[in-house]
């Protein structure tokens, strides 16, 4: 959907947290007009689960990135 050529996926540790970044270089959208669909709400259910938190910055034109930290 997001006509992306490239997709970069970075696991980090930091502090006390588990970050796992994914950006794209696709159409991006933006996020306020953004619908919770079953998709984004598992994303969101599995990273509150684990004590985290699900962020997502997008641009229309520019690519997409989603990001979740979760506490180690």
């Amino acid at each position: 959907h997001a006509d992306a050529e490239h997709i970069t996926v970075m696991v980090n540790r930091r502090a006390n947290q588990l970050l796992v970044r994914t950006t794209d270089d696709g159409n991006g959208f933006d996020p306020a007009a953004l619908t919770e669909g079953l998709g984004l709400s598992n994303l969101r259910a599995r990273a509150s689960g684990l004590g985290g938190v699900l962020e997502i910055v997008s641009d229309a034109g520019f690519g997409t990135t989603v990001e979740v930290a979760i506490p180690t």
